[in-house]
């Protein structure tokens, strides 16, 4: 099946709403990519204004893209559950001349995600993946890491098995639980 849509789609911001019929066909997959208000794609580079917009990223990967934050991002008790890196990966967090704000937010261990590894952090670093973050602030953020896992626990970057670089990244009152290490 096919939906044609006609008129200003290309030239104007629209907001269309799609819902897919589960009975239509079980196994039915769109090859669409649905983002969140806040977040936009053009190409391989994502660019997030909205905390919706970043929590569309929880437990998602980035692979061979960037991620720029263009406002401060106020998740005040939301769960987190960490953006696994694959590839070369920026995350760059310049608003003017100064570093975006990330405040508060619960990160929490992805149970079922990136192997189950029961640690906890923002980012995750995959085996040969080069990741760099600069410009960014983590303020009032907390991580808790399962204890039924390998229990390692960090605000910035956990699982850490590829190359990383930190530019101008700092973390205020945060408060880290692992059960193992735990890190910034």
């Amino acid at each position: 099946y096919r939906t044609n849509i006609i008129g200003n789609l290309l030239t104007s911001n629209t907001t269309y709403t799609v819902t897919f019929d589960q009975n239509f066909a079980s196994d039915y997959q769109p090859d669409v990519e649905f983002l969140a208000d806040g977040l936009s794609r053009e190409g391989n580079v994502y660019t997030v204004t909205k905390p919706s917009g970043f929590m569309w990223l929880s437990g998602r990967t980035l692979k061979d893209a960037t991620l720029q934050i263009r406002a401060d991002i106020d998740l005040g008790t939301l769960e987190f559950k960490g953006i696994k890196t694959d590839g070369e990966v920026l995350i760059d967090g310049t608003i003017g001349t100064r570093a975006a704000e990330i405040t508060g937010g619960l990160i929490v261990s992805p149970k079922t995600l990136f192997n189950g590894t029961g640690s906890a952090s923002m980012l995750y670093a995959q085996p040969g993946s080069k990741l760099t973050v600069r410009n960014l602030t983590f303020n009032g953020t907390e991580v808790k890491a399962e204890v039924d896992g390998s229990g390692y626990a960090a605000v910035v970057v956990g699982f850490l098995q590829g190359d990383v670089t930190l530019n101008n990244v700092d973390v205020v009152d945060a408060e880290v639980y692992g059960e193992k290490s735990s890190g910034l």
